[in-house]
């Protein structure tokens, strides 16, 4: 067996021990995952995020903090469609890490009821090309940080 085999073996194990019942079993599968320091590994910690324990939720967010900027930015889909409001958060501050191409995630995070999520998506949607639309609905919007991002958009 090859070397890259091996690896590839010992990372499916490893990947299999994050659902295991025996919690010894899955923080070590956490630490040698993130020992590995793979982006690609950022998967395995997708279903982690709604884990009952918040060692694991919160593994699972540092991941993304650590890989998310790797991957493309439909990544972040299970954050922003998420119903926790840190998620949220999470996904909004790792925009700047990502090009304007595809905005239609991001755009439901504009519509989440936090101001974090509002300012930072909007600032993305508006790096943006033919969102105009997107900012005059900004201009007209009652928080005033918001117009301003608009102001200061290309746009404007």
């Amino acid at each position: 067996m090859k070397a890259g085999e091996r690896l590839s073996n010992r990372v499916t194990q490893i990947k299999s021990h994050l659902k295991s019942k025996d919690d010894r079993k899955r923080r070590r599968a956490v630490r040698e995952l993130f020992e590995m320091d793979n982006p690609s590994n950022l998967e395995a910690f997708i279903p982690l995020i709604n884990d009952k324990d918040q060692w694991y939720r919160t593994k699972a967010i540092q991941a993304f903090r650590m890989w998310a900027s790797k991957h493309d930015i439909t990544i972040l889909t299970n954050l922003i469609e998420h119903n926790n409001l840190e998620y949220n958060r999470v996904a909004a501050n790792l925009l700047e890490y990502f090009g304007s191409d595809y905005l239609l995630d991001v755009k439901k995070l504009f519509d989440k009821d936090d101001i974090t999520c509002k300012i930072k998506s909007s600032e993305h949607i508006l790096k943006g090309d033919n969102e105009e639309l997107f900012f005059k609905d900004l201009l007209r919007n009652k928080d005033a940080k918001l117009r301003t991002i608009a102001i200061k958009s290309k746009y404007a």
